[in-house]
């Protein structure tokens, strides 16, 4: 769990997650100099709870939810030689009672799976649908997610996913600085053919005013930066399956990502219309088709 001015729900995850019906082995924690009294709640529930087992650190210096991730999940203790399902969690959700129970006895029973992806109820305060509600029992079995110029991109979010320490050290090499933590795992799975999704809902996700928005509206600073992002990451991954000499289907995916993601780039920062024309075949490369009117909206305006 990686925390940051999280004093209004934080024990409430904690403690959702103390009462699992199977105990978690270790819990660590990273707090990234919150400036509230998320430290000192956080350090009195361990210590009322006599918790020897969970670890919290907190940064000499703030480094930004992406670093502060990868250095909990660095933490973790590798001194068992079993191979370790690590489960991320972010600070003001509500884990379901049986969430790594049930998620760990799919892992156990799937040694193919290298990520598994599960699904959330969302909630607003007030609202507490634990009380109300048991997760399902007939959500059948876990599925492979295939690579397609869709699932290219991000499909569930860090807190849905648990995954293998094994899988995480054979990879954590090419993760570079800004790439954000669940983007890079859910990457590498669909790069190797180890990404799975099981329709089990296994946390509640709140949505409150403090949340951080992944939406991009028509903010052409943010909308520049994610296509860069995005740019980079293809052409990273592009370099790896050429590297690796994976199939030539996934080279092409990722070549058309690299293409798709330049002109994208072009068309906002020079106005480039023939960059318009050129991404109609392109339109499958995006995650969402409907950004092609946007952006264009914002190449023509930026030429007035």
């Amino acid at each position: 769990m990686a925390t940051y001015n999280g004093e209004k729900y934080i024990e409430e995850q904690l403690q959702s997650i103390l009462d699992q019906t199977r105990p978690v082995d270790e819990v660590v924690i990273c707090d990234d100099r919150s400036q509230d009294n998320t430290v000192q709640i956080v350090r009195k529930f361990i210590d009322v709870n006599n918790l020897t087992n969970w670890t919290y650190v907190v940064n000499e210096q703030n480094l930004g939810y992406i670093k502060n991730f990868r250095k909990a999940i660095d933490l973790i203790n590798s001194k068992d030689e079993t191979d370790k399902l690590i489960f991320l969690s972010d600070q003001d959700d509500h884990w379901v009672k049986d969430r790594v129970e049930r998620m760990a006895s799919e892992m156990e029973k799937h040694p193919e799976i290298g990520l598994l992806n599960t699904k959330q109820q969302t909630f607003r305060n007030g609202c507490e649908p634990w009380k109300d509600t048991s997760s399902a029992n007939d959500i059948g079995e876990p599925k492979q997610i295939k690579l397609t110029p869709y699932t290219r991109f991000l499909r569930s979010l860090g807190c849905e996913m648990v995954f293998r320490k094994s899988f995480y050290d054979s990879v954590k090499q090419h993760w570079y600085c800004g790439w954000a933590h669940d983007e890079f795992l859910w990457s590498m799975a669909m790069l190797y053919n180890t990404c799975y999704e099981w329709d089990y809902i296994s946390l509640y996700r709140r949505l409150h005013e403090k949340q951080v928005s992944g939406h991009l509206g028509h903010a052409k600073e943010k909308r520049i930066d994610y296509l860069q992002g995005v740019k980079r990451s293809s052409e990273h991954l592009l370099s790896l399956s050429e590297k690796e000499g994976l199939p030539e289907s996934t080279q092409k995916l990722f070549r058309k990502n690299v293409k798709t993601h330049k002109l994208r780039l072009d068309m906002i920062n020079q106005g480039k219309a023939i960059s318009a024309f050129r991404l109609i075949p392109c339109l499958r490369y995006y995650y969402a088709p409907r950004s092609y009117f946007v952006e264009l909206k914002m190449a023509l305006k930026g030429k007035t």
